[in-house]
C-alpha cells in the first residue's frame, strides 16, 4: 500500500487531518506510516495555511492498536534485528517530533489506544477521549516494556498508577484518563465529526478576523463547551436543571470511580520493590480482595524478565527528561529483541495465540539484579536518534 492509502491528509480550512488508515489491522503502526506521517507533519510544519492538525483513525473500532508486531515477528531472523530496530528508531523519533511540533496537535482517541498509538499522541496539545476509548500499554504481555517515552509519564502519575499500568498492562477508559492527565477532553463517540466541524468553523472565523493563529485560550474555549461536562446548550429552565441533575450524577460517579482506582494503586503499588508489591498482592488475595486477585492473576502471566526492567526502568524515568527515556528505550528495545522473550510473547499471543508463553526465566524468583542490569547496558554501536528539535 501507498503512504496515500495507509495515511489519508487532507486539508479543510486551515485544519489539517491526518487519519491513520488501515483499519482492518486496526490502524497498527508500520515503518511506512511513521514515515508517511513525519513527512506530511514537516509538510504542514512550513505551511503557513495550516494552523492545526488533528489525528485520527480509520473505521470505528479504534484510533491504534500500535506497532504492527506481526511485521516485527515475520523479521525477526533477521541479520541483528535490523527492520525492528530501524522502526522503534524511527517511530521514538516521530513521537519526540509530535510532542515538540509548533502547532497545536489534536488527538482523537476513540475506540483502542494501545502501545504505539499512545506514545505517537501522549505528546499532542489536546487528546480527546469518549465512552469508547480502551487505553493501554499492554507491552508485558509480550515480554516487552512500555517504550515510546511513556516511562516518562507513567513514573509521574500520583498514587502509583503509572506502575499499575506498566506492570499489568491493563486498559482504562475516559474517567481515568481524564483523571490523571492523560486526556484534556471526553465527547461521545458521536460528536466527533460535530468537534472537528466547530474547530474548522472557528478557525475560519478567526482567519476571517486577520488573526495569525488560534490561541491556546480559544481552542480551550471550543473544546470544553463541546464536553459533555461543559456543554450547556439548554432550552428552558427546565432542561437546565435536568441538565445539572444529570452532570452532578455523572460528576458523583466519576470520583466514585477515580477514588477506587487509587485507593487500589495506592494500596498495593507503593512498595519500595516488585517484590514488596507482590507480597501486599498476595496478602490481599488471602483477605479477599478481588481487585488484588485478579492483578496478582495478571503479573503471574508476564515474561518474569519484562517485569523486573519495568520497574527499575521506571524508576530511572524519575529523573530523567523525555527525550532522554526515548533514546533509553533504542537501548532497551535492543535488548529485549535479543533476549528472546518479545518474540515468544508476540507468537503466544499474536501467531499461535495458544497463549502460554515459555518465558526465560520462567519464575520472577529466576530473575537476579545482574540480568536486569544489562538491559540498560549501551551497546558499542548505538543508533544517536536525530531528533529535529
Amino acid at each position: 500500500m501507498t503512504h496515500d492509502t495507509i495515511v489519508r491528509t487532507d486539508i479543510q480550512g486551515t485544519v489539517g487531518f491526518i487519519t491513520l488508515n488501515r483499519p482492518d489491522k486496526l490502524n497498527a503502526l508500520n515503518i511506512e506510516m511513521i514515515d508517511a506521517i513525519f513527512s506530511v507533519l514537516r509538510a504542514w510544519e512550513a505551511d503557513q495555511e495550516v494552523r492545526v492538525v488533528v489525528m485520527r483513525g480509520a473505521g470505528v473500532r479504534g484510533f491504534c492498536a500500535g506497532g504492527d508486531i506481526r511485521e516485527l515477528y515475520a523479521a525477526r531472523e533477521t541479520r541483528d534485528h535490523l527492520p525492528a530496530r530501524r522502526f522503534f528508531e524511527r517511530e521514538y523519533v516521530l513521537d519526540h517530533y509530535v510532542a515538540t511540533y509548533p502547532k497545536p496537535i489534536l488527538a482523537f482517541l476513540d475506540g483502542i489506544v494501545m502501545g504505539g498509538g499512545v506514545g505517537l499522541t501522549a505528546g499532542a496539545r489536546y487528546r480527546i477521549v469518549t465512552e469508547r476509548t480502551r487505553w493501554a500499554m499492554p507491552e508485558s504481555g509480550i515480554g516487552f516494556f512500555p517504550d515510546v517515552g511513556m516511562r516518562f509519564f507513567l513514573s509521574r502519575l500520583p498514587h502509583h498508577a503509572g506502575r499499575y499500568l506498566a506492570l499489568t498492562g491493563e486498559s482504562i477508559g475516559s474517567t481515568i484518563l481524564l483523571a490523571l492527565g492523560l486526556a484534556e477532553c471526553e465527547v461521545r463517540a458521536d460528536e466527533q465529526d460535530l468537534l472537528q466541524e466547530r474547530l474548522i468553523a472557528t478557525l475560519s472565523e478567526a482567519s476571517g478576523e486577520g488573526l495569525e493563529s488560534p490561541s491556546q485560550e480559544a481552542l480551550e474555549i471550543l473544546l470544553r463547551k463541546l464536553c459533555h461536562r461543559f456543554q450547556g446548550d439548554v432550552q428552558s429552565q427546565e432542561d437546565a436543571l435536568l441538565q445539572e441533575d444529570a452532570a452532578q450524577g455523572k460528576e458523583e460517579a466519576f470520583n466514585r470511580e477515580v477514588q477506587a482506582f487509587f485507593q487500589k494503586t495506592e494500596q498495593y503499588f507503593s512498595g519500595d520493590s516488585l517484590k514488596v508489591v507482590i507480597q501486599k498482592l498476595e496478602a490481599g488475595r488471602a483477605d479477599g480482595d478481588a481487585w488484588a486477585d485478579k492483578t496478582l492473576g495478571t503479573l503471574s502471566g508476564r515474561s518474569p524478565t519484562a517485569l523486573f526492567v519495568i520497574w527499575e526502568g521506571l524508576r530511572r524515568a524519575q529523573t530523567m527528561r523525555y527525550e532522554e527515556t526515548l533514546i533509553e528505550d533504542v537501548r532497551l528495545s535492543r535488548h529485549f529483541l535479543e533476549h528472546g522473550d518479545f518474540y515468544e510473547g508476540i507468537r503466544a499471543q499474536v501467531i499461535d495465540k495458544d497463549r502460554r508463553p515459555q518465558w526465560r526465566p520462567a519464575r520472577m524468583d529466576e530473575v537476579n539484579a545482574e540480568d536486569v542490569e544489562r538491559f540498560f547496558e549501551p551497546f558499542a554501536d548505538e543508533t544517536k536518534l536525530a531528533f529535529l528539535r
